[in-house]
């Protein structure tokens, strides 16, 4: 009898130490969210309302507004939902609507790095599917996990009250890093989600390296490919702490929040600063370069006006960058390309070649 009481004394201060970490977590997660957006109100008025609108601020509005309201349903968590014991409607509609949520902001952050990886690529589509596929693979295991196989039930708990609980039609295997089970849900998105990132930093390194060093050779400015490199760079090492810190914890069954409390805001952060910086150099660079058309062609537009869809493509997506070449020879630089404003419209540039091929 008392080896059964210190059992379910474990048990309670257990659930109430799990309750209270998810408590903090959550309210860290909306401050975050709460903060940024009042902290990042005033830039969106001037570099993104009132402009053309397309791909790019439909993705831009969707993330940001989808965070919102993310962070409003987790405030919804402190308080009790209405239920009885045996009635679980409530609470498997407040859980379905917290996995939507969660879900959709995988799916935009898969179409962002798709989108981003195809522009900095000058319109690869391969690359783009390949990252779109696998960027997509943590959205599909919890469509599967979360919204397929999940179970909620309530339950009255000695101390606690009624409570909402949740369990999966699955395996234990699936959860439990210590069974020799080839794939596991929790491992798989993360490593998933690592992948892509990997992907998309590489191709921006290969891309943007060489412009940069051409460029600062000749000493010119190039805020585009600076923004790419450092910004891409900080937010990759940010995500890749986050998903790792994530990988461990579900291994050694320490802690197990940082993808549901911070990585999925952190996330969408970075999507919103990264189109806010990317709309901020262009607008800072649109009138200095049409004053300066004869810049040297290795820093002088985004993508190729002809060839396999990159111009349409820059001028789709309302310059998601400001401008910046690169060839696929190094010592090519002499072509004509495409500067792509801020309203999406593309003009022309005159080609400019040395005779060294370079500046």
């Amino acid at each position: 009898m008392t080896d059964n009481n210190a059992e379910l004394a474990a048990e309670i201060a257990s659930s109430v130490q799990l309750n209270f970490i998810n408590g903090f977590c959550s309210v860290a997660a909306m401050t975050l969210v709460f903060y940024d957006h009042i902290s990042t109100v005033s830039r969106e008025v001037h570099l993104v309302w009132g402009r053309k609108f397309n791909a790019v601020t439909l993705l831009f509005h969707l993330n940001r507004w989808t965070i919102f309201v993310w962070a409003v349903s987790n405030c919804t968590n402190f308080i009790p939902i209405p239920t009885l014991v045996g009635y679980v409607c409530p609470c498997t509609a407040a859980i379905d609507w917290s996995y939507v949520i969660a879900i959709l902001l995988l799916m935009i952050w898969a179409a962002f790095s798709s989108i981003r990886i195809y522009a900095v690529s000058t319109g690869s589509w391969c690359l783009a599917l390949l990252v779109a596929t696998v960027a997509m693979v943590p959205a599909a295991t919890n469509i599967y996990l979360n919204l397929i196989k999940s179970q909620i039930s309530i339950a009255d708990e000695p101390f606690l009250g009624v409570e909402c609980g949740e369990g999966f039609n699955v395996s234990n295997a699936v959860f439990d890093a210590r069974e020799s089970v080839p794939f596991r849900f929790p491992i798989t998105d993360r490593s998933c989600a690592i992948a892509a990132d990997v992907i998309v930093l590489l191709v921006t390194w290969s891309k943007t390296w060489s412009v940069k060093r051409s460029a600062d050779r000749a000493g010119i400015s190039t805020p585009l490919v600076t923004m790419l490199l450092k910004d891409g760079t900080v937010y990759f090492i940010l995500l890749l702490a986050l998903n790792i810190f994530q990988i461990v914890g579900w291994v050694t069954g320490i802690f197990l929040y940082a993808e549901t409390y911070f990585t999925t805001p952190l996330s969408s952060i970075i999507i919103t600063h990264f189109l806010l910086n990317l709309r901020q150099v262009g607008h800072s660079q649109v009138a200095h370069d049409t004053l300066s058309l004869s810049r040297p062609s290795f820093v002088r537009s985004l993508a190729p006006s002809t060839g396999s869809g990159s111009g349409r493509f820059a001028s789709f997506v309302d310059g998601i960058g400001a401008e910046l070449e690169y060839d696929a020879d190094p010592d090519d630089v002499g072509r004509d390309w495409g500067e792509v404003f801020e309203d999406g419209d593309t003009v022309e540039t005159e080609e400019v070649s040395t005779s060294d091929g370079g500046i």
